[in-house]
């Protein structure tokens, strides 16, 4: 009988294989994502972390009466 296969290490699975999560497209200028990807490296964040602080902060606005 064969023995299972043990996972080599490697990356921590990622917000892909989580259920939790989608994947979205948009269109932005290119002088603003080139800082976008300059801030997020300085300041160690995903892009997609920032896109979710502001996309909850839009919504929440959204909400006042």
């Amino acid at each position: 009988m064969p023995t299972p296969r043990k996972r080599k290490p490697g990356r921590p699975p990622g917000k892909k294989s989580d259920p939790n999560y989608v994947q979205v497209t948009g269109y932005v200028k290119r002088e603003t994502y080139r800082a976008l990807k300059i801030r997020c490296f300085q300041e160690d964040l995903e892009i997609s972390e920032v896109m979710q602080i502001l996309i909850d902060k839009w919504l929440e606005s959204r909400n006042l009466p």
